[in-house]
């Protein structure tokens, strides 16, 4: 865990006690509320990484023209060769789509081979997963206690678990291969330092969140005291 990322969680875990004080929640239900607020300030700043719209797919196209090549991931590759009805000829060795075993098929005034098709749905896959690691920690403002976040197909990005009882609580999120291909994805793109930084800055901000109530009720308890 980044250097920042173990400051900032110090400094969320010590206001939160006093927050806890001072708002006479229990401490799992001040966890929630503050966990919340956290999860989706994640999800914003990690937002605010993703490429711009057209940028991801003008920079492959680039890299195609060039004569890089785009690498295809193996489940986009199987997901249009299983659309596609794709397989090999034996005589000609050669990839046939369709009940008619033509070589291409008409795409947008194209006519594209399986190559083709495997990539552009790869360009395609990765220019709408602009904003991936967002979606990986998108939760409710107040956690449930035991959640997933979700992708827009349905699958696993992350968990989050409130664990412990109403006097003590402890909150642990989940990234990983064990809920899917893409939260193992979603894991390893949150251990680069932009996504570090942003998870930082999100305890900053729901640490200095935590500080203006926490001044705010002090001073009313110094009013009703008369101090």
């Amino acid at each position: 865990m980044a250097e920042a990322i173990q400051h900032n969680l110090r400094e969320f875990s010590q206001r939160l006690i006093t927050y806890v004080e001072l708002s006479k929640l229990t401490p799992r239900d001040a966890l929630a509320k503050q966990g919340g607020k956290f999860a989706y300030t994640s999800s914003q700043r990690l937002r605010g990484l993703a490429p711009s719209k057209g940028q991801i797919r003008t920079e492959l196209l680039a890299d195609l023209k060039a004569g890089y090549g785009v690498k295809v991931r193996p489940r986009v590759a199987a997901a249009i060769a299983a659309k596609y009805s794709a397989r090999q000829d034996i005589a000609s060795r050669r990839m046939q789509l369709g009940k008619k075993g033509k070589t291409t098929v008409a795409s947008k005034g194209k006519r594209l081979n399986l190559q083709a098709l495997m990539v552009r749905a790869e360009i395609n896959t990765r220019e709408s997963g602009r904003g991936f690691l967002g979606v990986s920690s998108r939760y409710p403002r107040v956690l449930k206690g035991f959640d997933y976040a979700f992708s827009k197909f349905r699958v696993r990005l992350s968990s989050d678990e409130l664990l412990g009882d109403f006097n003590a609580a402890r909150l642990q999120f989940e990234w990983g291969p064990k809920l899917s291909e893409l939260s193992g994805s979603a894991g390893a793109g949150l251990t680069r330092p932009k996504a570090n930084a942003a998870i930082a800055l999100a305890l900053r901000d729901t640490t200095a969140d935590m500080a203006i109530y926490i001044a705010r009720k002090h001073a009313e308890n110094y009013r009703r005291a008369g101090l």
